[in-house]
């Protein structure tokens, strides 16, 4: 079930890719070994960008992508301490060897964390300054979890493989207002019956590919977060394992209101990337009660 959402997703790139590339030239080669390299040349270049941002050039690229800067020296004197103790619990709990971790800090007031890659840790000054040390602990504990379940090791493979679609999408939309700009100011004019025409062409071909992106992608986003939002409660029963529900239980619920406000109607529901902030506080109460 984790990987699924990659795998749809890779799929859908793909086929994204076998369109655009079935545009390009033939080279010579005809029918079936034409489609083949074609096949062949999307998943290479699918590939390719997967391990780009698996390699070690590509966590960079994910840590300069999330806005987060490095530590100052009282940063890391205060947290620090807190992030070694939990990546004990980790290896103890776990069984499992020290789960590589680099911190990085969110110039944010909001209390809020992420992590990304196979190692990132992004903590928001208003989380380090609001919450107390317990509460601190037990979001780390919470996106420790992302990192050593793998979630956000395949978030940013599935960014680098979704690359294709957003190019197409972005380059569709930017070609469709070109040729709409050039039908609307030859419209009625004869020397630019032809280039209209063309442009008409291209408007047509620039909607197909941008319907296709932007639909595929909308159904795709809506897998991937119901598969988050099910990780996010998964963290949350990994944090209470490593026996800081207590302190998630007291972060949630000095942070529900202003959740709250973020949560309402149908459709902030349906693109939520996490659960229902009362939905975890229930959760964890009832695994803290067993």
């Amino acid at each position: 079930m984790r990987a699924l959402p990659i795998f749809l997703l890779f799929l859908f790139n793909w086929f994204i890719l076998y369109l655009v590339l079935s545009l390009l030239p033939s080279f010579g080669m005809q029918g079936a070994v034409r489609n083949e390299a074609i096949a062949a040349l999307a998943f290479v270049i699918l590939f390719g960008l997967a391990f780009l941002l698996d390699s070690p050039l590509g966590q960079q690229l994910l840590r300069l992508l999330s806005g987060a800067r490095k530590p100052i020296e009282r940063e890391t004197d205060k947290i620090n301490p807190i992030l070694g103790e939990v990546q004990r619990k980790v290896q103890e709990v776990t069984a499992s060897p020290p789960l590589p971790v680099q911190l990085m800090i969110l110039d944010d007031p909001m209390p809020t964390a992420f992590s990304t890659g196979k190692a990132t840790l992004a903590i928001s000054r208003g989380l380090y300054e609001k919450a107390s040390s317990g509460e601190l602990a037990a979001v780390i504990a919470h996106e420790c979890a992302h990192l050593h379940n793998g979630d956000s090791h395949r978030l940013g493979i599935a960014a680098g493989i979704s690359l294709p679609s957003l190019v197409v999408t972005a380059a569709s939309g930017a070609i469709a207002r070109f040729a709409s700009t050039v039908i609307a100011n030859h419209n009625g004019k004869d020397e630019g019956t032809i280039l209209s025409i063309l442009c008409f062409i291209l408007l047509v071909f620039a909607g197909f590919f941008g319907l296709i992106a932007r639909v595929g992608a909308w159904l795709l986003s809506l897998i991937t977060l119901f598969t988050g939002r099910q990780q996010e409660l998964e963290a949350d029963r990994f944090a209470v394992r490593l026996g800081y529900g207590a302190g998630l239980l007291s972060f949630l619920d000095k942070i529900k209101d202003l959740e709250a406000k973020k949560s309402g109607g149908v459709f902030n529901r349906l693109y939520a990337t996490h659960p229902d902030i009362m939905l975890r506080i229930g959760k964890i109460e009832e695994i803290l009660k067993d």
